[in-house]
């Protein structure tokens, strides 16, 4: 699974419309259509209704929404630690100050 495709499908339903979030993503509007279509097949489920240009998301959508954001959000905390790691970075440091 492709994280970009997720961070798409994140994006467009925060603003409920593909152009919008095409924008956002500095993608087209057909490569977001993609995206989705893409995440759809491959989850097996309808994420978003169509209604000509506007969208929402499904009752799938919505609770695979939260799934996707974790995803993304453990993701980069693995690649915020293992920069940290390789710049030497292994442990923390903790401080207390009393006034």
């Amino acid at each position: 699974m492709d994280l970009n495709i997720i961070k798409t499908f994140i994006i467009a339903a925060e603003f409920n419309h593909f152009r919008k979030a095409a924008e956002r993503l500095y993608i087209s509007q057909p490569t977001v259509t993609v995206h989705i279509k893409q995440l759809e097949k491959e989850l097996g489920v309808i994420l978003f209704e169509r209604v000509g240009k506007n969208i929402k998301l499904t009752e799938a959508g919505r609770s695979y929404l939260q799934n996707a954001k974790r995803l993304i959000e453990v993701y980069e905390e693995g690649i915020t630690d293992i920069q940290s790691f390789s710049q030497g970075y292994t442990t923390t440091l903790k401080m207390a100050i009393s006034p």
